[in-house]
Parts: structure tokens; C-alpha cells; sequence
């Protein structure tokens, strides 16, 4: 799985602390079964919403894929994931749930 970098994507705002405990544990899984990650949650301000999703996309873009968090049914809709989603499928990269990046690693790429 060398040098195949994944985009953590998922609902952050209004979460406690910017959902950063299930972006971690996303991101440490990912790791595990050999991707490099770029944790959104590292790098997010609360207070600057819109900095944030022009800054994430960058990263979005250099990525090989990206990896979306499981919405809860009862979660208003995420701005940002949709956002990030678009920039994704207009550069080509794959979009997938996260378990399937885990559980088919060496098949998707």
C-alpha cells in the first residue's frame, strides 16, 4: 500500500472537539492496513468553518482517495463532506466508506 494517501472525510461541526476521537480511530485503522493519511481533525479551527473546507481541499486533491465517516441517521447533513465529495469525483479520486478502505485495502487501488 506504499505512498497511497487517503482524505478522512466526515461530520465535524457541532461535534464535541470536532468529531477528532473518530476521525483519530479512523485514521489509526487506515494506518494499520498500510495508507497514508491526511486527519482533517489535526488541522480544523471550530471557528473557522469555511477556512477550513477551502484549506481541506487542498489536501483533497493531492490524495488518492477518500475515506468518508459513517453519518449517524439523525445528523443533520455535513456542508463539508459534500463539498469535499464534489472536489474529490471532479479529480477523479475514489470515494468510498471508510470500512470499505479497511476491510478491501489492496483491491480498490
Amino acid at each position: 500500500m506504499n505512498n497511497v494517501r487517503i482524505f478522512l472525510s466526515g461530520p465535524m461541526s457541532g461535534k464535541i472537539n470536532n468529531n477528532k476521537e473518530a476521525f483519530d480511530r479512523a485514521e489509526k485503522a487506515l494506518r494499520s492496513v498500510g495508507y497514508e493519511v491526511f486527519n482533517p481533525a489535526n488541522s480544523s479551527n471550530e471557528a473557522r468553518w469555511l477556512k477550513n473546507v477551502i484549506d481541506h481541499l487542498t489536501y483533497v486533491e493531492m490524495c488518492d482517495g477518500v475515506a468518508q465517516l459513517p453519518e449517524q441517521e439523525d445528523e443533520a447533513i455535513s456542508y463539508g463532506m459534500v463539498i469535499e465529495a464534489a472536489v474529490a469525483q471532479k479529480f477523479g479520486k475514489k470515494i468510498l466508506p471508510l470500512d470499505v478502505w479497511i476491510t478491501e485495502a489492496v483491491e480498490i487501488l
